[in-house]
């Protein structure tokens, strides 16, 4: 389940450095701008405590990929550009997330290091 964990701190990387770009953007609304500020530094945390293999990296991925699922239908709504893409990269960052959520929990003693059962 490694992969997954990596997988879910590339894309949750992805999702910080999109966010980030839209923050100095002037042509966006101030609440998209204020919105892509708070997604950027959560995902700095998030990819942080991924990396860290902390136990609380996996939910707070979650709840941030969460977050922005809902940013990307509200800019869908909006009609903003860039909704569609953060919803899915939004999604995948959570479900990836989900999955490595279920072996951060596990003892040390009960994780699988090898890929047989």
């Amino acid at each position: 389940m490694r992969f997954v964990k990596w997988g879910a701190v590339v894309l949750e990387t992805l999702n910080t450095l999109m966010a980030l770009g839209s923050v100095p953007s002037s042509g966006e609304p101030a609440w998209l701008r204020i919105g892509a500020a708070v997604a950027a530094v959560l995902g700095i945390v998030v990819i942080i405590g991924l990396i860290r293999h902390t136990s609380w990296g996996a939910p707070a991925g979650v709840a941030v990929g969460l977050l922005s699922v809902a940013g990307g239908i509200a800019m869908i709504a909006t009609s903003e550009s860039g909704g569609p893409i953060g919803l899915t990269v939004g999604a995948l960052v959570a479900l990836l997330c989900a999955l490595t959520l279920r072996t951060t929990q596990l003892p040390a003693k009960q994780r699988s290091t090898s890929l047989t059962v």
